[in-house]
């Protein structure tokens, strides 16, 4: 685990240097994430005028919208670097490069550092819930560990569209849709659940990874039927997305030898 950490932190260190390096690309791109930052807000601020989420006060769905902040931008900070690099990797055909290092090639294809507006972004988020200080002090270990199983439970979706790449060759747009889908984390889970059943299984596991968190920070019970979808999904995806990276990898590695 501590060399994991040693050479994540590396990594990270390297990418933040550049960042801090690029200039006026830098101040760009910070000022387009905090610009998505504030639209996120603003937005929310509308439709509250005009929707009740039952079950739900305004002040509660406004923690869930910065947990929604933070959740997005850890995940951007971790994944999407390793997305889009490794997609392109795939294309290229050099892949082969990662799997010669002696590393697990799943941690080193997406944990690749990410930028730092998208750092700067989820600690804005994490300073405005600790501003709120209605919020129950043992709590707060809690949620962060319920976050980080609701960012592993996304990063084994990423592994498993990664892994289709080398099942079924080159898809365009893997890399972004589980960040084109993240309406989806915003809202509670149970918003959906007067939907059909197609829709509350397509959506419901996604609005989880927001919703469950929000609901230990804030002390609310947890519909019973949103804690089962919650953990199967996460036993599902940690089971089935190394299952699928073992077989991508013999895939990819028989058809390039």
């Amino acid at each position: 685990m501590k060399k994991y950490l040693t050479i994540w932190w590396r990594i990270q260190a390297g990418h933040l240097g550049k960042d801090l390096n690029s200039g006026w690309n830098l101040l760009v791109r910070i000022l387009g994430s905090l610009c998505f930052f504030v639209l996120h807000l603003v937005s929310l601020q509308f439709l509250l005028r005009k929707f009740i989420f039952s079950g739900w006060n305004n002040s509660q769905i406004w923690t869930l919208l910065l947990v929604f902040e933070m959740f997005t931008y850890l995940a951007f900070l971790f994944f999407w670097r390793g997305l889009v690099f490794s997609l392109r990797a795939i294309n290229r055909g050099d892949f082969d490069y990662l799997l010669t290092k002696p590393i697990n090639a799943r941690f080193l294809t997406f944990l690749r550092g990410g930028g730092i507006q998208n750092l700067i972004c989820s600690l804005l988020a994490f300073l405005f819930l600790i501003l709120n200080n209605k919020f129950i002090f043992w709590n707060w270990p809690v949620f962060l560990f319920v976050l980080f199983i609701s960012l592993w439970m996304l990063f084994c979706i990423a592994t498993i569209l990664i892994s289709l790449n080398f099942i079924l060759g080159y898809i365009p747009g893997t890399d972004s849709i589980i960040f084109e889908v993240q309406e989806a984390y915003k809202y509670p889970a149970s918003t959906y659940d007067k939907f059909s059943l197609w829709i509350q299984v397509l959506i419901v596991p996604f609005a989880a990874l927001t919703t469950i968190p929000t609901l230990v920070l804030l002390n609310k019970p947890i519909a019973p039927s949103t804690l089962i979808i919650y953990i199967t999904s996460g036993i599902f995806l940690t089971i089935f997305s190394q299952w699928l990276w073992k077989k991508a990898l013999l895939n990819y590695t028989s058809a390039s030898s």
